[in-house]
């Protein structure tokens, strides 16, 4: 963090989806369901802007009391913003071959619905501004968020599976080098 901040990185956003621990295990994500506690504030202390990712509606035997416990863990963080994701299951993934195989033990759609409103529900409550689509602030503020990520004018990089980095002025057919994190280890 402390280098990133020196790089003048201004913003970072934590992937950091669930705090169950047999999810996180099943998805192969190497965190426990504590991980961000010490390094929210850590970043805040150096100036950084701080998002985190919350996943819900899509794992493999989760219940509105997992998704629960994660938006209340989330939204407690006091991140700048907090972003929550409906799990789209993408064909070639390991995630793909488990809901093939075991359908019936994924949220259905009452679930995910349920799941999206308790979200909103909770934001709401602990004074989290609504930004449109599963994206909140914890001020109330124009769409800073939004227009200066996707507006072309910020630089994003990102590490990790299943993640997005563009950088504005590179190489490429059009000026900009963007690069979409492939979905499977072979790509």
């Amino acid at each position: 963090l402390e280098d990133l901040a020196r790089l003048g990185v201004n913003r970072v956003s934590f992937g950091f989806q669930t705090t169950d621990p047999k999810i996180l295990r099943i998805t192969a994500r190497h965190h426990d369901n504590e991980a961000l506690t010490g390094i929210v504030p850590r970043a805040k202390n150096l100036g950084i802007k701080v998002n985190v990712d919350i996943m819900y509606g899509g794992f493999l035997g989760e219940t509105l009391e997992m998704d629960k416990s994660s938006f209340e863990y989330a939204l407690g963080l006091g991140t700048d913003w907090t972003t929550g994701y409906q799990v789209c299951v993408q064909e070639g993934t390991a995630e793909a071959t488990r809901w093939l195989k075991q359908r019936t033990q994924y949220p259905g759609t009452k679930e995910m619905l349920l799941a999206r409103a308790m979200l909103h529900e909770m934001a709401r409550a602990r004074g989290y501004s609504y930004l449109g689509g599963d994206y909140f602030a914890s001020k109330a503020s124009p769409l800073v968020f939004q227009s200066n990520r996707w507006s072309g004018r910020t630089t994003v990089t990102a590490l990790g599976s299943g993640t997005y980095s563009y950088i504005i002025g590179g190489a490429g057919e059009e000026g900009n080098l963007l690069w979409w994190a492939p979905f499977t280890i072979e790509e």
